[in-house]
């Protein structure tokens, strides 16, 4: 099997006792730079010596609003005279998480800017040197639901600096404004799929203009973003705009990363009415969906009925477009993009969900003791779209939690968050990594992130949570607001962003 040598993500035990440029200096430069669509301008930061050009809220589509919403983004003809691009974009339309009172390890995936339909922009942190440059293109997670290019955690600048690649961010419609389906233009689903299409195309198009080699262009994602990135390695539609894909934690395949077009048409409907109104004509349903406020639809979403314990209410389907066929049949016809992926998960995907989908097991984000009867319980929720006989949940439940086996564990919450990891998240990843190699007959790295941060504040038992390793993907360690961080990790998230970046330039 084609699989490379896994990169060895676990902490690095040096330090280093001085550093150079910690902190990036803003000047009061400005720099303007020529586009296909029409002239920007930005601000120029040094960071570690190197000079970026930062350039922020780019629109890369028309605004979908009115009449556009729910339907697939529309080319920009683009503007006259300069463009201001240095004020970050609002986000898309997406819910707040409360549930922990602002707790800084949950805030730091809340929108950090206003919200509106108006929100189809990117990012761009471009080094200001000589050599063509590989561009590494960020697709955000957040369940199809939430995520916002704007995050702190998906600053490029130290990535785009140490690294001498150009970093490139953006927005994408999200829940009910980026995969509402109808099964006609006027809402033909994954609509915040095909924004990723268009948003691609002018780094593309532009990539030679700022100096980077449209030849390099790596698309990387985590979680949803994984899935879109994986799927993107099954749309021809994507096939000529980049060149790599890394998928962190996350693959298109798993079992909740697509919907039927019946459940969709079903989810539609029960956005729109109060009552039953599956006779109704679905063009009225989607009249009044238009003509609905984007805060008061963005609320009514969760009237929608999930019935599954990971069901992503407003998610992907096979529209026959982007999507030709559901992800397991183009993997069975190896139906997909030729070429290098890196792929990987981190040491405890489960526990960070295991607070939001049994918080009566983990109250105050501490676990409360769990009996057998609970684990069976548990077990039984999480298996139950899994595996339909008993006998299997009951070899499931022994795998993962022997008391009596040397080595075990020896806690149902390990045994649990083992289960939901493995199921939601690490087994589709390793399926996926061994059918590109094997069957795509492509270069395939993996890697397992075992690093718990010093600025985690979770709880100890949640160990290394899903979404807590791009702190140190993205360099977060040598930016300003990474002060905290000891020095063997801003050491080790040079190493990582040096390895990524190595990915990006040579596969």
């Amino acid at each position: 099997m084609n699989i490379r040598t896994p990169l060895l993500l676990s902490r690095w035990l040096l330090s280093v006792s001085t550093l150079f440029s910690l902190v990036a200096t803003a000047t009061a430069s400005t720099v303007t730079q020529a586009t296909t669509l029409g002239s920007i301008r930005g601000t120029i930061i040094e960071h570690s010596a190197i000079q970026v050009k930062v350039f922020y809220g780019i629109p890369y589509a028309k605004p979908p609003v009115g009449e556009l919403r729910f339907k697939a983004p529309e080319p920009l003809a683009g503007w006259t005279g300069t463009r201001d691009a240095t004020i970050l974009p609002s986000a898309c339309w997406q819910p707040i998480d409360t549930k922990f009172d602002r707790f800084p390890m949950v805030e730091m995936w809340n929108a950090n800017t206003n919200m509106s339909e108006d929100c189809l922009y990117l990012n761009m942190w471009v080094p200001d040197t000589a050599d063509p440059k590989a561009v590494m293109v960020w697709i955000y997670g957040g369940a199809f639901n939430a995520g916002s290019s704007s995050l702190d955690v998906y600053n490029g600048l130290a990535m785009a600096a140490r690294n001498n690649v150009i970093v490139v961010t953006f927005n994408y419609r999200l829940g009910p404004f980026g995969f509402l389906y109808c099964g006609n233009p006027d809402c033909p689903g994954n609509v915040g799929l095909l924004d990723q299409v268009l948003a691609l195309k002018f780094v593309k198009e532009n990539a030679e203009k700022l100096g980077g080699n449209p030849q390099l262009i790596t698309i990387y994602g985590e979680s949803a973003g994984a899935i879109s990135v994986g799927m993107h390695l099954m749309s021809p539609l994507s096939w000529d705009l980049f060149t790599y894909a890394m998928l962190m934690s996350g693959a298109p395949q798993v079992y909740y990363a697509t919907q039927t077009t019946e459940k969709a048409l079903s989810r539609t409907r029960q956005l729109a009415c109060d009552r039953d109104c599956s006779d109704r004509d679905i063009n009225d349903v989607v009249y009044d969906l238009r003509s609905m406020s984007a805060q008061h639809l963005e609320a009514r979403q969760w009237q929608v009925r999930g019935e599954a314990i990971i069901d992503l209410l407003f998610s992907p389907v096979v529209d026959g477009s982007f999507l030709l066929k559901h992800p397991l049949q183009l993997m069975a016809y190896g139906k997909v993009k030729n070429t290098t992926i890196m792929t990987g998960v981190v040491k405890d995907e489960g526990t960070y969900f295991l607070i939001y989908r049994f918080p009566q097991m983990f109250a105050n984000r501490d676990p409360n003791p769990i009996t057998s009867h609970q684990y069976a319980t548990v077990v039984d929720k999480l298996l139950g779209s899994t595996f339909s006989t008993d006998y299997m949940k009951h070899l499931t439940m022994n795998e993962y939690y022997d008391s009596e086996l040397p080595g075990s564990r020896g806690s149902y919450v390990d045994a649990v968050d083992d289960i939901y990891g493995d199921t939601t998240f690490k087994c589709s990843v390793v399926d996926f990594a061994q059918f590109y190699s094997t069957q795509v007959k492509g270069r395939v790295f993996m890697y397992s992130y075992e690093h718990r941060a010093s600025t985690n504040t979770w709880p100890q038992w949640m160990g290394v949570p899903h979404g807590y390793e791009l702190d140190i993907f993205f360099g977060q360690p040598w930016l300003e607001k990474g002060s905290n961080y000891t020095d063997s990790e801003r050491t080790f998230s040079d190493d990582i962003t040096k390895r990524t970046a190595s990915f990006a330039k040579h596969g």
